[in-house]
């Protein structure tokens, strides 16, 4: 008798502590996502230029927090101590065409640990941190964490106004050298990428 093969799972090589997720996460069909989703998820990489690419559209950067706060714990993942003062910076990622959302994204940074030359460039108003990461060129490292399915009822006003708050989240985080530097989570949506047409031109 032939020896049934298992489903291929992307996400089992890039998810390093599914395990840990969240509670507030809840399980999502990885297999049963629109492909443009599954993409997404185990992108490594700017997300930015993968979006502007699927919908040949171009994409702003919207920022709608940043504040130096202390931790009130030990975060694991930053490999930080309870007091240490992280970057808190809350953005959105829209069509320049019509402001439709694709992306609300939180960031948990380092400052210690940041570039002289990346503090300045995240303190100008919109800059884009996958951006910033590319053009400041030095060796960076993303690891995967955690995925799945959230759902958020108290959304910053300007995120709440152009979403449900059904997303396909991701969280990973970025480490240069030896020391993490930041994590990020991206959430994506559901509805902006529902049901969406193969696009042709030409």
């Amino acid at each position: 008798m032939q020896q049934a093969i298992a489903p291929f799972d992307p996400t089992a090589a890039f998810f390093m502590a599914q395990e840990s997720r969240p509670a507030y996460l809840e399980d999502i069909d990885f297999a049963g996502l629109p492909p443009v989703l599954r993409m997404l998820l185990v992108k490594d990489g700017t997300v930015t230029t993968a979006i502007c690419a699927y919908f040949l559209e171009e994409v702003s950067t919207r920022q709608i927090g940043q504040q130096v706060v202390q931790l009130t714990a030990a975060d694991r993942w930053l490999d930080l101590p309870a007091g240490a003062e992280v970057l808190r910076r809350q953005v959105m990622l829209q069509s320049a065409v019509d402001e439709r959302l694709f992306v609300f994204a939180e960031s948990l940074i380092a400052v210690e640990r940041l570039p002289a030359n990346m503090r300045q460039a995240l303190a100008a108003r919109n800059s884009n941190l996958g951006r910033i990461l590319r053009e400041d060129r030095s060796e960076t490292l993303r690891e995967g964490l955690w995925f799945g399915r959230e759902r958020i009822d108290a959304l910053p006003e300007p995120v709440a106004r152009l979403c449900d708050g059904d997303f396909m989240s991701r969280s990973y985080r970025v480490v240069t050298g030896a020391a993490p530097m930041m994590i990020v989570t991206e959430r994506f949506p559901m509805r902006s990428f529902e049901n969406q047409p193969r696009l042709l031109r030409g």
